[in-house]
């Protein structure tokens, strides 16, 4: 059961000040910006440049 230690670790950190809270919040919507990125920019039809094009236009908000 580590994916419980690491969900309480997850929240003490959390709850122990506001920049680490800040902090977990900022890396946590990267993280998922990153997947939404991926998962995105890889799906459907195409060559493997216009996905990497697709994904890094995804990443970086560009207008697609």
């Amino acid at each position: 059961m580590a994916e419980v230690g690491i969900i309480q670790g997850i929240i003490n950190a959390f709850n122990s000040d506001f920049t680490t809270s800040i902090i977990i919040l900022i890396i946590g919507f990267l993280i998922c910006h990153l997947l939404h990125a991926l998962r995105y920019g890889f799906s459907g039809y195409g060559g493997v440049f216009e996905k990497i094009k697709k994904f890094f236009k995804v990443l970086f908000f560009l207008n697609i």
